[in-house]
């Protein structure tokens, strides 16, 4: 007898000091041993509230379905995302960048035929740049050159940048933004002894 008490008393400090849901009850034999049950209710201690998170919504926007679209079609993961105005500052950058290549390949390809049509020991060539100087000549082809590669190296830059953001964005989908997170200002009265001060109060909110 003196066992199972002592038993019993370190089972429910145990139940106690382990958060568990510990209730008595007997069975229907005749030695009447005690039976512990899950239960809702506790003996001890404040009820530990529960928060059951339904990942199932979280996987409904994929940030690897949004970089593979971006991937394919710049602009469609920020579509996906629906920050639709991000389109009207990707495509005029990309346009841009496509305009200067292509500025800069007229050019660059101009020059380059001048200089080529110099030394081609072709009498029946007309060297359309006779009055300059060959320097001046390859200076202006290797200027026109090195800006064609660079829109090139831009045009890469913002491809894989428009990636990164659809999947930044996709990641934080469905982060809050709402009310709670906010930052406020507003007049302010401050009772003092020669009579109200006046001001403004900043108040910051966080969930």
């Amino acid at each position: 007898m003196k066992h199972c008490i002592l038993g019993t008393i370190f089972i429910l400090f145990l139940g106690t000091h382990l958060n568990g849901h510990v209730v008595f009850g007997f069975t229907t034999s005749k030695t009447r041993v005690p039976v512990f049950e899950s239960s809702d209710i506790r003996i001890f201690g404040s009820p530990v509230d529960t928060v059951k998170v339904d990942t199932s919504v979280a996987k409904l926007h994929s940030p690897k379905k949004a970089a593979i679209m971006s991937a394919c079609l710049p602009g469609l993961g920020q579509c996906y995302n629906k920050k639709y105005w991000k389109l009207a500052v990707i495509y005029p950058i990309m346009g841009g960048v496509i305009y200067s290549f292509s500025w800069n390949q007229k050019y660059y390809k101009y020059y380059r035929n001048a200089l080529r049509a110099r030394y081609d020991d072709d009498p029946a060539t007309v060297d359309p740049l006779a009055l300059y100087p060959d320097d001046r000549i390859v200076t202006m082809k290797n200027y026109y050159q090195r800006y064609r590669d660079l829109s090139v190296i831009g045009f890469a830059a913002i491809y894989v940048l428009q990636i990164i953001d659809a999947t930044v964005d996709a990641h934080l989908f469905y982060f809050d933004v709402g009310p709670d997170l906010s930052m406020m200002w507003s007049p302010r009265l401050t009772p003092g002894i020669n009579g109200p001060d006046y001001g403004i109060g900043l108040q910051m909110s966080f969930r």
